[in-house]
């Protein structure tokens, strides 16, 4: 179930836990006010497993690495991106 972030008229964030089908549904907590749903950070995370072989294709050695989303401000580095 996704985690969604929400803000009232008032000002007040908040999170909740709310299947895709409910999650506008929600009113402030503290003010009882509507919500409108934040934009935010979504995190994927990627796992790739890397086995080494013999030559009859018994598995010698087999590691697992992860990656994670960046953090907020992260800036790739690539030369064949221009910003405008």
């Amino acid at each position: 179930m996704p985690s969604y972030e929400y803000e009232c008229e008032d000002g007040h964030e908040f999170e909740r836990f709310r299947s895709m089908d409910k999650r506008h549904d929600v009113e402030c907590p503290l003010c009882k006010q509507p919500v409108k749903l934040k934009i935010s950070r979504t995190t994927f995370r990627s796992a790739h497993r890397f086995s080494v072989l013999e030559h009859d294709g018994t598995v010698i050695s087999q590691t697992q690495t992860t990656e994670k989303t960046p953090p907020p401000g992260y800036r790739y580095n690539n030369p064949n991106l221009v910003e405008v």
